[in-house]
């Protein structure tokens, strides 16, 4: 075994005499600083079982010479910048179970062969691969890991993916998909994360992803799926993560007390669609997962420590903010429930979603008032109530929100004092544009009196609406990457 990694030397080449150790079984040189191409020579080790230079800076194909590493099982060439196509030549590594070459610039298309391998991991992501998804990668008994996002990657994915495999995670997001979503992902049951944002998905959900009982995280953001909200989905019991944002979703969502309710969700993103009616008020009393999180366990970042995945994205004063990776869905408890045709007023049951951090129900038709309830979310940290019709004061509760750093509650048909104290002495005009009835700081139009003040503009808009609010999100969880289901040893 050599293993040197994350050790910060001088920016060096791999030596080409690391292939006379013909014996040697694990190479692990990640993390480096290496740089120039991958010595051919490293083919020469026919005992080596494990080869890890990811993390580096190392350019120019990979060689061919890999496929002659006959006994290897895990090869990580990730976080490099690499160039070309995948070596032909894999079909020859009869034991590989893990190829992990994403973040490169890898380009062509996905080998038939690489289906033909005991391989249990898949990761090509962030690459410009392109082409189709081969039609045997579905026949891989072992595959439970294929991550392929942002590439670009066409055609439809084979119907019969999940049927011979047990997926436990499936991330294709970001290319140019098209066609149905398979129904047969979840026929080992296994499944616990699906992620095929981004990309232009069409039809219905299939009602057989009720069967994936271990499903934790759902998202189905920016396609073509016309549907009415899937009630079944209230039926898995582990689902944290519900994102339908930007689609063609349409209907009323009308959920019994009797139904079961999402109650460990903690992240419901169905914004940018077409739904109508009133707000679900029963599933807001079902949703235990926003109303103490401490309660929820995080088994899915236990069980991920993973060293790349999709962006999450929320709606803040309608731009869309990058949340960072997936691994912010435990740190962040999420409703946006934004530009759609919602109805009604807002029920006070939402108030009891003491650990949520983000609220959006803009760009809606809601009436009535503004819940006093709302005074509870004591973890808020961004409401959006814009462009809807809502009516009255503001509740003096919201004053209590000392966690509050962005507020919208523009073009409404608000009237009377704003609050003052604590965050709102932070808010700018924008947060109250187009509500003609309001008066007090930061308004020029003083209550009950006819003199005007001088208003508070704040210069860094930016700021108040998010930029610094999502990096005080974004801390706890950290920024580093690491890799996914396999850690060294693994493998056995």
């Amino acid at each position: 075994m050599l293993n040197i990694s994350y050790n910060p030397f001088s920016p060096g080449r791999i030596p080409p005499e690391f292939g006379n150790l013909t014996n040697l079984e694990i190479l692990w040189l990640t993390k480096c600083n290496l740089v120039g191409e991958i010595p051919d020579s490293l083919g020469r080790l026919k005992k080596l079982t494990d080869l890890d230079l990811a993390n580096n800076h190392l350019v120019g194909k990979i060689p061919s010479s890999l496929t002659e590493l006959v006994s290897v099982v895990q090869i990580e060439l990730y976080n490099n910048s690499l160039t070309g196509e995948l070596p032909r030549g894999f079909s020859n590594l009869t034991k590989l179970r893990l190829l992990d070459a994403s973040m490169n610039q890898l380009t062509g298309m996905i080998p038939d062969e690489l289906t033909q391998l005991p391989l249990e991991s898949l990761e090509l992501y962030q690459n410009n691969m392109e082409g189709t998804l081969p039609l045997s990668i579905a026949d891989s008994p072992a595959l439970y890991e294929l991550v392929i996002f942002e590439n670009r990657l066409t055609g439809e994915l084979p119907q019969n993916l999940g049927k011979n495999s047990p997926l436990r995670w499936l991330d294709v997001s970001s290319n140019h998909f098209t066609g149905p979503t398979p129904s047969s992902l979840c026929e080992k049951g296994n499944l616990e994360a699906l992620l095929m944002t981004n990309n232009s998905f069409s039809g219905q959900i299939p009602s057989t992803l009720a069967d994936c009982q271990y499903l934790e995280v759902l998202n189905l953001g920016n396609n073509k799926i016309n549907d009415t909200f899937p009630i079944w989905l209230g039926t898995l019991p582990q689902l944290k993560v519900l994102v339908l944002r930007r689609n063609y979703f349409h209907g009323q969502i009308i959920h019994s007390e009797n139904e079961p309710g999402l109650s460990t969700l903690r992240i419901l993103d169905i914004s940018h669609n077409k739904f109508s009616g009133f707000l679900p008020s029963t599933y807001f009393k079902s949703f235990q997962g926003m109303m103490n999180s401490s309660g929820i366990p995080l088994q899915y970042i236990e069980y991920y420590d993973y060293h790349g995945t999709d962006p999450l994205l929320v709606t803040l004063k309608g731009v869309d903010i990058n949340f960072g990776t997936i691994l912010t869905i435990f740190t962040t408890i999420d409703i946006d429930m934004s530009s759609n045709k919602f109805e009604g007023e807002i029920p006070e049951i939402v108030g009891n979603l003491f650990s949520l951090k983000v609220l959006n129900f803009s760009h809606n038709k809601l009436t009535g008032h503004i819940p006093s309830s709302f005074g509870n979310l004591k973890a808020l940290e961004s409401l959006d109530l814009s462009s809807n019709k809502l009516v009255g004061e503001i509740p003096t509760q919201l004053a209590g929100l000392n966690f509050l750093e962005v507020l919208n509650l523009s073009q409404n048909q608000l009237v009377g004092l704003i609050p003052l104290g604590n965050q709102f002495s932070t808010f700018s005009n924008d947060s109250y544009g187009g509500n003609l009835g309001l008066c007090g700081f930061p308004l020029s139009k003083r209550c009950g009196l006819d003199e005007p003040v001088t208003p508070i503009f704040h210069e860094e808009i930016d700021s108040a609406f998010g930029l610094d609010w999502k990096l005080f999100v974004m801390m706890g969880y950290g920024c580093g990457m690491v890799c996914g289901f396999f850690e060294k040893n693994s493998i056995v």
